[in-house]
């Protein structure tokens, strides 16, 4: 006996409804579950984090401002809400994002070595598209057939390494995660030989770079603009790598960029040729807190000049407290929002 039109099309229309009524539970259980882990971004996104120092950037940021290092330097409590591949325009969203959630720091450290970055990691926070209307736009503008993929299947949004890096992390904090390892023989035999290049930053970054930093001292918040250590022989390789700060330095205006590049000579300071170690990124925190970077009690556009300590330094800020309790009430007496 033959099966009628409308007979298979109310089995498929039933099909069809299973899915998709299957795809929105099993989609609401899993943003439940991620929202409660211990990642960065469900944290911001929750709500309640209370840091004196927020962090921001790319995994530069991750390990060269690594925030148990800062607190050990200084007494003060830091959030690293930067992330592998990051580019400055996404950080510009995450921060805003994160003001509206939380408690505003007293300082923004933004890791600035990122604005040759692409926007490739928008796709890898799908999954928080929903928490975001900063990241819904930039995802409606940069990857429309994306977003509308998330709309009709809502589990699409957890197809990706974070949101299994979120399920990692239940019942855990994220915020100790940085490279534990020295750098090898064979990756330091090949940035010795490696072929020169050069950096060149996107304009949209700069542009979002620029507007991060307003952004954050109209909410009363000082900020430093910093570029964290490469390995020696990697940045040798930079051609233009004076002409890469100027450029952020234009940017940020007049405040001031915190070059480390070439701070830290020791090798084995480093996991690779981009990013410190636990040890390396102890050894800056010390370095920064010396040199004054955590006193804020200028706002950037007022901040003097701090002594250079590097080759391609371009410092700002006012002289180091004497002790961690002058450091902390410093730090404490700067307005919030």
């Amino acid at each position: 006996m033959p099966v009628r039109f409308h007979t298979v099309a109310k089995r498929l229309a039933l099909l069809l409804a299973m899915v998709l009524v299957g795809d929105r539970a099993l989609a609401w259980m899993l943003a439940r579950a991620v929202s409660r882990t211990g990642t960065r971004f469900a944290r911001a996104y929750r709500g309640g984090v209370d840091a004196d120092v927020l962090v921001v950037g790319d995994s530069r940021g991750v390990n060269g401002l690594y925030g148990p290092a800062i607190r050990d330097a200084t007494g003060l409590s830091a959030f690293n809400l930067a992330y592998n591949g990051l580019s400055t325009h996404l950080c510009e969203a995450l921060v805003l994002d994160y003001l509206e959630h939380n408690r505003a720091p007293r300082l923004l450290l933004v890791e600035a070595s990122n604005v040759p970055s692409p926007d490739e990691m928008l796709d890898n926070l799908r999954l928080h598209w929903r928490d975001s209307a900063r990241l819904d736009a930039l995802a409606a503008a940069l990857v429309p057939g994306e977003r509308r993929a998330t709309r009709i299947l809502n589990l699409y949004g957890y197809d990706n390494e974070l949101a299994l890096r979120s399920l990692f992390y239940a019942g855990r904090d994220d915020q100790d995660w940085v490279n534990r390892y020295r750098i090898s023989a064979a990756v330091l035999e090949a940035a010795r030989h490696e072929a020169p290049f050069r950096l060149e930053a996107r304009p949209d970054n700069l542009e979002a770079l620029g507007r991060l930093v307003r952004a954050a001292e109209a909410k009363d918040i000082a900020v430093r603009v910093v570029l964290t250590p490469y390995l020696p022989d990697h940045l040798a390789k930079m051609q233009n790598w004076p002409e890469f700060v100027q450029a952020v330095e234009q940017v940020v205006a007049p405040r001031k960029v915190w070059d480390y590049a070439d701070a830290i000579a020791d090798t084995s300071m480093f996991a690779d040729r981009l990013h410190l170690n636990a040890e390396g990124a102890r050894r800056l925190a010390r370095k920064m807190a010396a040199d004054g970077l955590f006193a804020v009690a200028a706002v950037a556009s007022n901040e003097p000049p701090a002594p250079a300590s590097a080759q391609h330094s371009r410092f700002a800020g006012a002289s180091a407290p004497s002790s961690e309790q002058d450091l902390r009430r410093h730090l404490r007496s700067t307005p919030g929002t």
